[in-house]
């Protein structure tokens, strides 16, 4: 009886097994496609294209001293030169900005202390630097209004804050 037992029993049909095989290696698949896409996109982040990579971590605008000061971060892997802050009103018109119109400080680096459109000098920050920049003339902003803040470096990178004058 036993034996009969163990001759009844079959395994599981072609048809399972090989679904089931399908799906192992489909699933096989994704697991790669997922690694690779990981590694080329870890491989390529930063300043491997050659473009800065700079974040603007605050920013903030008075109306009733026509001022915005703005702290710059070099999150790239290289040096990056901020060369052009902008002031935009939130239908993207210009409302200050050019090539360097303030002033800046960031330790170590004579050219982010006095930045103006005259000295056609860019600010250096080196990785991981942090540079303050303020602007306090030809704004006219209304308290209350929404502004962005575009910050461009030499090779064509920008980034864009958006704040509210008050």
């Amino acid at each position: 009886m036993n034996l009969q037992k163990i001759q009844e029993k079959k395994g599981i049909s072609p048809i399972i097994a090989t679904l089931l095989l399908i799906l192992i290696a489909i699933a096989a698949g994704v697991i790669v496609y997922a690694y690779v896409v990981g590694f080329i996109g870890s491989t390529t982040t930063g300043q491997a294209s050659g473009t800065s990579n700079i974040s603007i971590d605050a920013a903030s605008g008075k109306a009733s001293s026509s001022s915005v000061t703005a702290y710059i971060r070099n999150i790239g892997g290289s040096t990056a030169q901020v060369t052009a802050f902008y002031v935009l009103s939130s239908t993207g018109s210009i409302v200050a900005g050019g090539s360097f119109i303030g002033t800046g400080a960031v330790a170590g680096d004579s050219a982010c202390t006095t930045l103006s459109a005259a000295s056609g000098m860019a600010c250096s920050l080196a990785p991981g630097a942090t540079v303050s920049i303020s602007v306090g003339s030809g704004i006219t902003m209304t308290s209350g209004s929404t502004y962005q803040l575009k910050v461009t470096t030499a090779d064509g990178s920008a980034v864009l804050y958006t704040f509210k004058a008050n």
